[in-house]
């Protein structure tokens, strides 16, 4: 069964958005569910909070997934990580997404679903995929995130 995808997104910063993104991701870790948390705020914070090492050390980010023809490649890397919390996988951001979403929003083919086609590759790996969003609504990384959504907060 594939997974369930849930978009947090808000305009604004300082909403609770990452707070709930995590909490909600350990608790449905907790009670059995397979997650995946996709950062998709350059910031990094979700990326920061679940995983132990340090998103700006990362030579690749959700960017990179984004921008490739072959997600697979990548994903064969292993940017899909454990985090500290129980049956919980991030894929991390950092600020280099930040120049990647305006590459990706001027030269990439369908670049509203570029996030989508990631997350086709691995729905079937996970029970849940819950997407943080970078505090705006308007723009290619929060198109993306919506062009994958099954429910939506």
């Amino acid at each position: 069964m594939a997974a369930k995808v849930i978009v947090m997104i808000n305009n604004k910063g300082g909403v609770g958005k990452t707070t709930l993104t995590t909490n909600l991701g350990d608790g449905l870790g907790r009670l059995g569910n397979n997650v995946l948390v996709i950062d998709l705020d350059p910031q990094g914070n979700s990326s920061s909070l679940l995983s132990p090492v340090n998103p700006e050390r990362l030579g690749m980010n959700v960017g990179d997934l984004m921008m490739a023809d072959d997600p697979l490649i990548h994903l064969g890397k292993c940017l899909i990580e454990e985090t500290g919390f129980k049956r919980v996988n991030l894929l991390p951001a950092n600020l280099r997404l930040d120049i990647q979403a305006e590459e990706i929003h001027m030269k990439m083919f369908n670049a509203s679903f570029r996030l989508k086609k990631v997350v086709d590759e691995v729905k079937d790996l996970y029970d849940f995929i819950i997407i943080d969003c970078p505090p705006r609504l308007s723009g290619v990384l929060p198109a993306n995130a919506l062009a994958c959504a099954d429910h939506v907060i």
